[in-house]
């Protein structure tokens, strides 16, 4: 039994890749101290989509002092 990727599945695993890889840049440029910056890498790395929106709703909001 073979099994190969169609275009949805191939499309899927490139946008979670690339908003893994961006959330995870984006929280090393940030300057954060160790337990913030271990709570959101690990919230990121745990559940690549969820984690990133979590993080581009909440993180973000920090970032503008609100």
């Amino acid at each position: 039994m073979s099994y190969s990727l169609g275009i949805l599945e191939i499309f899927i695993i490139c946008v979670v890749v690339v908003l893994w890889t961006w959330g995870v840049v984006d929280l090393l440029k940030r300057e954060l101290s160790r337990p913030v910056f271990t709570k959101w890498l690990t919230i990121i790395i745990a559940m690549p989509i969820v984690g990133f929106i979590l993080y581009l709703w909440l993180g973000k909001q920090s970032r503008r002092g609100t």
